[in-house]
């Protein structure tokens, strides 16, 4: 793995945990507003692990956590194993950000610039546009 394969996946994860800080904080409180209050870390903890409204962002943690275990391996990587790596965290992002994803997208970023660019540029790594 090359230093900047490295910086790549390096800025890929901590975007996606960025992203995914934004959006389970607008879950929590979209959550809320239909529930009520939620206080109790461990019911928060729960409500985004299994329910099914946060369903739609959980992919995040789980490629994030698949990206990190590779980048944090002590154990020398090969260069097909490290391409087929690669492949198979573009295409969970690919598949992971259809309709549903990205009408959330549209609604959570319409008073949030910053959303927009951290997705932009998240996208802009993992599926470079041909010049």
């Amino acid at each position: 793995m090359t230093p900047e394969m490295k910086k790549k996946w390096q800025t890929v994860s901590t975007t996606l945990l960025l992203l995914h800080k934004k959006f389970m904080e607008w879950q929590f409180s979209e959550t809320e507003k239909a529930r009520g209050p939620i206080n109790n870390p461990n019911t928060r903890l729960q409500l985004l692990l299994s329910d099914s409204e946060f369903q739609w962002f959980r992919w995040m943690s789980q490629l994030v956590t698949q990206i990190d275990h590779v980048m944090d391996s002590r154990d020398p990587i090969s260069a097909e194993a490290w391409s087929l790596n690669q492949s198979q965290w573009v295409e969970a992002f690919k598949s992971n950000t259809g309709v549903e994803f990205q009408d959330k997208l549209k609604l959570i970023g319409q008073n949030n610039p910053e959303l927009n660019k951290l997705y932009s540029a998240l996208v802009e790594i993992l599926i470079p546009t041909q010049h």
